[in-house]
């Protein structure tokens, strides 16, 4: 006879293993509308089945494969049981700068941009604009937030208002946890990954001598793009959009072909190598330039590179007084460039020296040949027997072949190894 324990335990593992295969016979795009209507539920009235769902239907998400990763699997359904949902029209208003904080944003579709008032405020004619138009003419732009990625910490690191405005470039379902439950299930390890991020990001500029208060008014303005080796960041002659990069980790080559366009089969040389800290693409940004005029490789196993904008830059700079930074980069971007124009333009003179070189070797090994040919004619007529100046006749014509054999082997070395310099 089976007890009532017996009975429960055979009914709840049946229960999962219907879960298991509803989540198998599944596509992601399938679970999404399940998983929304549970988000909808109250959290209190969530079962385990519940977030089950959830956890298949996010698991493609960036912000809940760094919350197992970092934290584990526990931690994670701790935040999917709490999470709610909310939903946004294009051109809807999340929150706007200055508002009190309330809650933690993580995208589950769509895509949002932020927005920065500027200093001091544009005054414009207001009536009948929209709320969103009333922010984006008084605002910056400042960078697009995507599908995967969260926003809305950086309130709660020192209890601030809101230091932006977020509005939604299309349709948007964001998954939303409060404020307390944030501080209870994320806070802490959000926040060392926070304050992580932006000590890293000071140390990659240090070198520049800014103010910590400008390195946390930049730190949003800049978006992180990852790599991997061999992949590229531009080409050589692809339309530049004046963005600026800086190196956060890892290891970038950059490299030039001569004709002004890259491609795998065309040789190219290498022009510097770059580490954390360093700053490229700056060229044509500073100088106005519509094309890219040299390529950028990751040249590790893996690299991380911020970006950010000229114009967004010059914005900053301007909105805090600090536009002393514009002309120091770009100073240091000329002198920069002149360092390695001289030492490629070096480099072309070793290597015409080397041809040079190459030239007269060749040129005196062809005389010592043709030495060697005269010299042993005249040994051969100083012979006078009939037969025996048949056979020197004889003998000399294959010295003279094996010469002529020679000769062209050097010539064909020689025109070989200036195709590999050129």
């Amino acid at each position: 006879m089976i007890t009532s324990p017996n009975k429960q335990f055979i009914e709840n593992k049946r229960k999962k293993s219907d879960i298991v295969s509803l989540i198998n016979g599944l596509s992601k795009e399938q679970l999404m509308p399940i998983c929304i209507e549970i988000l909808q539920k109250n959290p209190e009235q969530r079962k385990l089945e519940d977030i089950q769902i959830i956890q298949a239907a996010t698991k493609d998400i960036e912000f809940f494969q760094q919350v197992y990763n970092e934290q584990g699997e526990l931690m994670l359904k701790e935040c999917l049981k709490r999470m709610c949902i909310e939903m946004f029209d294009e051109d809807d208003v999340v929150f706007e700068q200055g508002d009190k904080p309330q809650s933690f944003y993580i995208i589950l579709s769509g895509g949002v941009s932020v927005y920065i008032l500027k200093t001091p405020l544009v005054e414009h004619k207001e009536l009948e604009l929209s709320k969103t138009e009333k922010i984006k003419r008084r605002s910056f732009f400042i960078k697009k937030i995507s599908m995967g990625q969260s926003f809305g910490e950086l309130a709660f690191l020192n209890d601030n208002v809101r230091s932006a405005s977020i509005i939604c470039d299309s349709e948007c379902i964001l998954a939303v946890l409060s404020k307390k439950d944030y501080k209870e299930v994320l806070q802490k390890a959000q926040e060392n990954k926070l304050r992580q991020q932006i000590k890293d990001f000071h140390s990659c500029l240090k070198q520049h001598q800014i103010s910590p208060k400008l390195l946390d008014i930049l730190f949003l303005a800049f978006q992180s793009s990852h790599y991997q080796f061999r992949q590229a960041v531009y080409y050589q002659g692809q339309l530049s959009k004046q963005e600026i990069y800086l190196v956060q980790s890892g290891e970038f080559v950059i490299c030039q072909s001569n004709d002004g366009f890259y491609s795998p089969k065309k040789q190219t040389s290498q022009i510097a190598l770059l580490q954390k800290g360093q700053i490229f693409g700056d060229l044509e940004s500073f100088n106005s330039i519509d094309k890219r005029q040299q390529s950028v490789f990751c040249n590790s196993e893996n690299g991380v590179a911020l970006k950010i904008q000229l114009s967004c830059l010059i914005q900053r700079l301007q909105t805090t007084n600090e536009m002393h930074l514009y002309d120091q980069l770009k100073n240091i971007c000329l002198q920069k460039e002149q360092v390695r124009s001289d030492r490629q333009q070096k480099q072309v003179s070793q290597d015409e020296n080397l041809i040079i070189d190459m030239k007269y070797v060749r040129k005196r090994d062809l005389t010592y040949q043709v030495k060697r040919v005269r010299s042993a004619r005249r040994n051969t007529f100083n012979i006078r027997s009939p037969l025996q100046i048949v056979e020197d006749v004889i003998k000399n014509k294959k010295l003279v072949k094996t010469i002529i054999d020679l000769i062209f082997n050097q010539e064909w070395q020689a025109h070989q190894g200036q195709t590999f310099l050129n």
